[in-house]
């Protein structure tokens, strides 16, 4: 099975906080049968969050942390992006990762700002 909306990598967004947190995430995940994940940590340019090659290098460092601890888990780069006014150019400028490099994004919506014709 694949999750295809998931904040594991650790203290690279709002996600999981720490290397801990997100070992427990990956065993727990792997319970439940699945075996892969795509990270979608968030992106907005103006958000501290990690982007580029540090989420890249992140998320390597992260599987090989799972092969030595044995947990049968491969996980994608991806993000998250926030629909807003300035969506067009995030996508323009092509800064972020596609669901594991794909054509396709996640994208989130305000739950108190659900765009009218999105309805």
């Amino acid at each position: 099975m694949i999750d295809i909306h998931c904040h594991i990598l650790p203290g690279v967004d709002d996600g999981s906080k720490d290397l801990e947190e997100s070992l427990e995430m990956a065993k727990i995940a792997q319970s439940e049968g699945i075996n892969k994940i795509i990270n979608t940590s968030h992106y907005r340019p103006d958000f501290d969050f990690e982007k580029g090659e540090i989420l890249l290098e992140k998320l390597n460092n992260f599987n090989n942390f799972l092969k030595e601890n044995n947990i049968d888990i491969e996980v994608f780069i991806g993000n998250e992006l926030y629909y807003g006014d300035d969506l067009l150019e995030y996508i323009d400028k092509k800064e972020f990762y596609t669901l594991n490099n794909s054509r396709y994004l996640l994208i989130e919506f305000s739950p108190m700002r659900v765009p009218k014709k999105f309805m």
